[in-house]
């Protein structure tokens, strides 16, 4: 459903529907396939965690700001996407100037945070993945008694987690 932005001058948050968004030719900032994709895997794990900016059109909106975001929405079929809307009255260049803020003033990642973030990622899934095997375990016949069973319940990081796990913390 797509819903009209207040006319008191306020940024509104709304569902719009994909169809009625349209990217201008003239925007600064080229889509990066990797990045659209990586956005995507995002998104069908996690939903939008940050809204796309729209301004208000004569037949629907213009894209403000966002477009790896919706170009990921539109790659997993979404329908509908939130977004912020910016108020009626904004003018091209307020609009451009939104599109240039959002783009440089984020706070990209040094390379060494980005090795951080990472790792932690990729611990907490190892996590997530050796609960998962616990839980499947308690559940298998085969280990539903017996000295399997118990090797394994004991040490399950040794049995259960992937060896690149293993080899992350021996670094």
């Amino acid at each position: 459903m797509t819903r009209s932005p207040t006319d008191n001058g306020a940024i509104t948050t709304h569902d719009v529907d994909l169809a009625a968004i349209t990217v201008l030719p003239d925007r600064l900032r080229q889509v990066r396939a990797d990045t659209v994709t990586s956005l995507a895997d995002s998104m069908k794990e996690r939903g939008l965690q940050q809204p796309i900016i729209l301004r208000s059109a004569a037949t629907g909106f213009h894209l403000v700001a966002g477009r790896h975001r919706l170009e990921a929405a539109r790659s997993l079929n979404w329908q509908i996407i939130t977004a912020r809307i910016l108020p009626a009255d904004t003018d091209e260049n307020d609009a451009r100037l939104a599109e240039i803020d959002e783009n440089l003033q984020r706070a990209e990642l040094t390379t060494a945070e980005h090795a951080i973030f990472t790792a932690e990622r990729k611990r907490i899934h190892a996590e997530k993945l050796e609960r998962t095997s616990l839980q499947l375990l308690r559940r298998d016949k085969w280990t539903k008694t017996g000295p399997q069973r118990a090797m394994i319940e004991s040490r399950p990081s040794e049995y259960l987690r992937p060896w690149w796990i293993s080899s992350l913390n021996s670094s």
